[in-house]
């Protein structure tokens, strides 16, 4: 069993605000920096940003679905963390629009009962939630109530410079019907995300903190002839421990490992370092069966 150790220097307490909080504070920042950037440049201060969350996949043509992760800007100003959402800022009035997927009834075989639309709405504090199939016609409305006249989209598109992919750009029926701004948002809403607000600050201390925890439970438990396998499994049950999360009871997944184990390749020189590309995006994942050499351990244990 994985029993935690309650004698931590580190403040280990998460913070006290919610994550719809933090991702409210993130969409104000952006409505604030788009209103700068069109003065700036004479435009009005109309039209919508519009962004569309990861869908669901299923590994190659199988129906085998891998773990969801958000699309990382959706993540960002919405929290939201189901697939197949649409997100909609309103840049005049700063009101928030969600737009869930309209769920068959069959999918409650697997996955419950489907969630209604006021969940949604409590859950991630935004203005209104519509179903997808239901966002032309909203977003329509959203223009004309507030006298944008012409509706104008601002879609997320541009490169990732560590990747060299792109961002896909919000599609949807009906889109024909609007005028899209392809430019302006990727710059700014990236430049958003570079500049942590307080909160996000703590989050990632908090996080950070965690992880400390945790690896150094891992340099106590390790002994000679353990997989690395077993290693992770260490790290994250430690991670997961109530007492990390106990506050985030909105998000009750909080905190979740991004990574897998990074650990030795079992290079001639049993360095465990030099050969960590087990989760480096341009190489293979390398199976964690390995076992840990006593050296090892007398290294990582300070000794």
């Amino acid at each position: 069993a994985c029993k935690m150790n309650e004698s931590s220097s580190l403040s280990l307490a998460p913070p006290g605000e919610s994550m719809a909080e933090v991702h409210a504070g993130n969409r104000e920042r952006l409505v604030a920096a788009l209103r700068a950037h069109l003065s700036a440049a004479g435009r009005p201060l109309r039209g919508i940003v519009l962004l569309k969350g990861g869908e669901e996949q299923t590994r190659y043509c199988t129906d085998h679905v891998p773990l969801f992760r958000q699309e990382s800007y959706f993540a960002y100003l919405f929290g939201v963390r189901e697939p197949g959402f649409y997100g909609a800022v309103d840049i005049g009035s700063g009101q928030s629009i969600l737009f869930a997927p309209r769920f068959s009834p069959d999918d409650a075989i697997w996955n419950g009962k489907p969630k209604k639309l006021p969940y949604f709405k409590d859950m991630y504090k935004v203005d209104s939630v519509f179903y997808v199939d239901e966002l032309a016609q909203v977003l329509r409305c959203e223009c004309s109530e507030h006298g944008h006249g012409e509706p104008l989209l601002f879609l997320l598109y541009g490169q990732n410079t560590d990747s060299g992919n792109y961002s896909r750009p919000a599609s949807f029926e009906g889109m024909d019907k609007f005028d899209t701004d392809l430019s302006t948002l990727h710059p700014i809403l990236t430049e958003c995300r570079v500049t942590k607000s307080d909160m996000e600050l703590a989050l990632i201390q908090h996080a950070n903190d965690v992880s400390s925890e945790a690896h150094v439970e891992v340099m106590r438990k390790i002994k000679p002839g353990m997989t690395e396998n077993q290693l992770e499994s260490t790290f994250r049950c430690h991670a997961s421990m109530p007492r990390f999360r106990s506050k985030f009871q909105d998000f009750p997944w909080l905190p979740r490992i991004s990574v897998p184990l990074v650990a030795s390749f079992g290079n001639q020189n049993l360095d465990p370092c030099t050969k960590a590309a087990g989760v480096a995006p341009t190489h293979a994942y390398v199976p964690l069966d390995r076992t840990v050499p006593f050296f090892i351990m007398d290294k990582m244990m300070g000794r």
